[in-house]
């Protein structure tokens, strides 16, 4: 199971709003830091600014920065925000071959839920700990 390009690239774009110590980090570098396409950045950084997860400020000494500590924002915040969970393939943790995505086994199920779970619930700042 994975997650979309835009969730992946929404959590880097928050930890590294994290990880800084300037005031307000902007899409360009981000971008550079990052290796992401600023086009795509500039997208996803709109729509988590709509979500009250990130104020943008316009002008000379602006960019992005937290709505709130990022302590408070989860995974699954962001996943609400900019994307859908996107389940590319599945291979069954115990070889049974009638295990598929919608489908799954008894062992999978539980795999899937108390992962997604634990990972959804993890902060912004915890994801590098």
């Amino acid at each position: 199971m994975t997650y979309s390009k835009q969730v992946q690239y929404a959590l880097q774009l928050l930890i590294h709003l994290d990880k800084s110590e300037k005031e307000y980090l902007t899409v360009n570098e981000i971008a550079l830091e990052s290796g992401m396409p600023r086009g795509f950045l500039a997208k996803i950084a709109k729509e988590l600014s709509k979500r009250n997860l990130l104020i943008t400020q316009r002008g000379r000494n602006g960019g992005l920065k937290f709505a709130k500590p990022s302590n408070h924002i989860t995974v699954k915040d962001v996943v609400n925000s900019v994307g859908s969970y996107k389940e590319k393939y599945h291979e069954c943790l115990i070889g049974q071959k009638n295990c598929m995505i919608k489908e799954s086994c008894s062992v999978c199920q539980e795999f899937q839920n108390q992962f997604a779970d634990k990972f959804y619930e993890r902060s912004i700042n915890t994801l590098l700990t």
